[in-house]
């Protein structure tokens, strides 16, 4: 659930994950002013990733929200594509 810190996150995550075994393939770290960068890492990897909105995404590191702002299960390739702002 995404909280709310007053401060800007300073980092984005985004973490994939095996949907049958749980375990993580790709866990990235980036500053948020590299943002761009990792959501088309997480587009490259996953194609539902393309439906990310970026806007969204600006808009949450606006306001200052933290944890985990989007989800995106790709059933046929059997990932879990997470976003969080840290």
């Amino acid at each position: 659930e995404a909280g709310r810190s007053g401060n800007e996150p300073r980092w984005i995550r985004v973490l994939v994950t095996d949907t049958s075994s749980g375990r993580t393939r790709v866990n990235v770290r980036l500053p948020v002013n590299l943002m761009s960068t990792g959501v088309k890492m997480g587009a490259h990897l996953s194609a539902d990733m393309q439906e990310l909105n970026m806007q969204q995404i600006n808009d949450f590191v606006r306001r200052g929200v933290t944890g985990q702002v989007m989800e995106v299960v790709d059933d046929d390739d059997g990932e879990k594509v997470a976003i969080y702002l840290e």
